[in-house]
């Protein structure tokens, strides 16, 4: 599949990548994802979900590949489980290049409620078909884990894979978990102080250099769907919040189910789609977190409104795909975009902001003489 995009006169273009006839997946949201450096090259691997109703199935998208294959358990070497139909969990990567590892955490599970259970799935070929395999296992981490959620967030920090809020069918939480991936698992909850963020659940917790998470957005039962950043910093069972708004420029409106995607460099980062409590969006904003600012991105060709969709860099290129449009799920279409020039994006962004303020401002100036 080729990956390219371009800047119009008027703003970027996203390209629809052209998928094999057989290699497509049904229409799918709420899925748990997560992007690889692996053996083959970069590829996206996407558990459970919601279609028609909540499903278990795992797919996987080799960039270099055939578009999107089902990967059923790796019957031939013995791993006869498949996890069990979840929706609303999380699906972290393990290791250095090349990866074939995930971590699949929590969620709403079929038939049971929320859970907090923690599986291991080991990614490969099978050597006779060539099609993907995956050799689940359930993990017992030492510890206690977190109480039973789904909509939390769990982003890799070094080798501890940090938890963050949620809900269960009576509480929200914003609690931080910490989990060990070195041998043995451990749980160990995080305590934190500073300015924390309000319990709320279907936010994003990004990573950014430094070690910092960039937490945005989501649903709370108090203040329904937020717009507020907050960065946390980990260091073991202890941790710190700190408030995060722009100098230059302005937060992304309120939104929830969204995605925030960290450029290679570890200081931008793209936010995309989302629920603002009454409509899906298909805006598009760069931020520079170190820099506080954030504005933002016109384009002229991008994926339609979604929500509950999945959004990853790999190599100079942004991927989105899933989600839903406000009445299904989206088909399983793959849109990227070129991100090589992320400062160019944000300076561009910020301009237009300010001669759109200026623009107002001179506007409203000529109506007060008028009036005069």
């Amino acid at each position: 599949m080729a990956a390219t995009a371009a800047m119009g006169d008027d703003g970027l273009v996203f390209v629809k990548q052209k998928l094999p006839s057989h290699g497509q997946m049904p229409p799918v949201a709420f899925q748990s994802s997560d992007g690889q450096l692996a053996a083959s090259g970069p590829r996206f691997i996407i558990q459970g979900g919601q279609r028609r109703g909540i499903t278990g199935e795992m797919w996987v998208l080799e960039t270099n590949g055939d578009g999107w294959i089902q990967a059923f358990p790796d019957v031939a070497n013995g791993f006869t489980t498949a996890i069990p139909e979840r929706t609303q969990s999380t699906i972290v990567s393990l290791g250095n290049e090349p990866q074939s590892i995930t971590l699949i955490f929590a969620g709403y599970v079929l038939n049971k409620g929320e859970q907090n259970d923690l599986w291991k799935s080991e990614h490969s070929l099978d050597p006779n078909t060539s099609s993907p395999v995956a050799a689940n296992t359930e993990v017992e981490a030492e510890g206690t884990p977190p109480a039973p959620r789904y909509g939390h967030s769990a982003t890799m920090v070094g080798t501890n894979m940090i938890v963050v809020g949620g809900q269960s069918g009576t509480k929200q939480f914003n609690d931080v978990w910490s989990l060990s991936t070195n041998d043995p698992f451990v749980w160990t909850q995080v305590t934190c102080d500073g300015p924390a963020p309000s319990p709320r659940t279907r936010h994003t917790a990004t990573l950014i250099k430094g070690g910092e998470l960039l937490v945005m957005g989501g649903f709370s039962r108090k203040d329904r769907v937020v717009g507020d950043a907050f960065m946390l910093k980990v260091n073991g069972d202890s941790g710190s919040w700190r408030a995060w708004e722009p100098t230059e420029g302005a937060l992304p409106p309120n939104r929830a189910q969204h995605t925030v995607t960290a450029h290679p460099d570890g200081e931008h980062v793209y936010v995309f789609g989302g629920y603002d409590g009454e409509k899906n969006s298909n805006d598009m904003w760069v931020m520079n977190v170190p820099k506080a600012s954030s504005a933002e991105v016109k384009c002229t060709v991008k994926p339609e409104t979604r929500s509950r969709h999945a959004a990853h860099i790999m190599g100079s290129q942004l991927w989105i795909f899933c989600g839903h449009d406000g009445m299904k799920p989206h088909l399983a279409e793959v849109w990227t975009l070129d991100v090589d020039d992320v400062r160019g994006h944000l300076a561009n962004g910020l301009e237009a902001a300010k001669s759109a303020k200026k623009e107002k401002e001179d506007e409203k100036k000529e109506e007060e003489e008028d009036e005069d």
